[in-house]
């Protein structure tokens, strides 16, 4: 093969993959959500990030407590007279730590555990999904509000104790997706070839299944998120805000929501402007998921752009008559 025969070639499939990112970058931004939710994800892990490092340990004002927003304080100020957007910032980390560990540890077992059923079947798979069928059948709220009152309350401990806990519902997943690579004529190849069962889970089946598992990871970040709301709450060693110190560990934002009390009767912005960060968060992860979900699973039919049938919307309710289906 000539020079310019291999020039060609690699020109040819230079184009092709920047072709296919530029298809797939379509189908992400399709109806303009997931962009949205990923840069209000991006600036929160930025504010995450720098937030500690420009802003001062909140400290205590009995005299400015529970004050309405103003120009001094956007979001007012709490009940010891903290700032309560600064305690926003500097509690962004802790609440992005839980989301990310949890969904990780939760993940990873799951990913595994599915993985080894599929691929290895008979004994092995009976075996391991009859452990997934105990894992759901438990009280995973209990169970997890037993590994932080033993392990000590902090972020990593939350984050790990979910985590534990919610890996049967990602095992299920990939032990389906894993059987339906398995019987595939490609790994009937493989295992003709020799290849042993260890080679075909990692080599076949894990890089067919990472896109679905991605897109899991991300919905998994927003159901721990919500799930550690309720673990703190319940949790006999919560400590709320006393004094300017915050106990070791802690996730502020979280303790924002759950330790103001009576507190929030006549002092809403206590609790809806905690809550309104913490929600977004959440509604931002899921519109992540549905775009990566239209990204890496071509065989989906595009998402309808949120704004196309707006000029429609509005010219029918005037009384034009304009088709909606055209």
């Amino acid at each position: 093969m000539s020079f310019a025969a291999i020039s060609d070639w690699h020109e040819g499939a230079s184009h092709g993959r920047k072709r296919r990112r530029r298809l797939a970058w379509r189908r992400f931004c399709r109806n303009g959500l997931p962009v949205v939710g990923l840069a209000y994800i991006a600036l929160l892990f930025i504010v995450a990030i720098v937030g500690p490092f420009v802003t001062r340990q909140p400290t205590v004002n009995i005299f400015q407590a529970n004050l309405s927003p103003s120009w001094a304080h956007p979001f007012g100020t709490g009940q010891y007279g903290q700032d309560l957007l600064t305690q926003i910032v500097r509690g962004l980390g802790g609440t992005l730590l839980i989301g990310v560990t949890g969904a990780a540890i939760s993940v990873a077992i799951g990913l595994i555990v599915g993985i080894v059923a599929g691929v290895f079947g008979g004994l092995i798979d009976a075996v391991l999904m009859r452990l997934t069928d105990f894992a759901f059948s438990i009280p995973t709220l209990i169970i997890a509000l037993f590994i932080v009152v033993v392990t000590g309350f902090s972020a990593w401990n939350v984050g790990l104790s979910i985590g534990l806990v919610t890996w049967a519902g990602c095992a299920r997943l990939a032990r389906g997706l894993a059987l339906s690579v398995r019987n595939g004529t490609l790994i009937d190849s493989a295992i003709l070839a020799g290849g042993s069962r260890w080679y075909i889970a990692t080599r076949y089946v894990l890089p067919q299944i990472a896109s679905n598992m991605i897109v899991f990871f991300v919905f998994q970040v927003a159901s721990v998120l919500f799930q550690s709301t309720t673990l703190i709450a319940l949790d006999p060693q919560y400590v709320p805000l006393t004094g300017g110190q915050l106990p070791p560990g802690s996730n502020l934002l979280l303790n924002l929501l759950n330790g103001g009390g009576g507190s929030y009767i006549g002092y809403r912005w206590l609790f809806w402007f905690p809550l309104g960060v913490y929600c977004s968060m959440v509604i931002a992860l899921l519109w992540i998921g549905d775009g990566l979900q239209a990204l890496l699973n071509p065989q989906q039919p595009l998402p309808r752009r949120w704004f196309a049938a707006w000029p429609r919307l509005r010219a029918a309710r005037g009384g034009k008559g304009v088709n909606m289906h055209g």
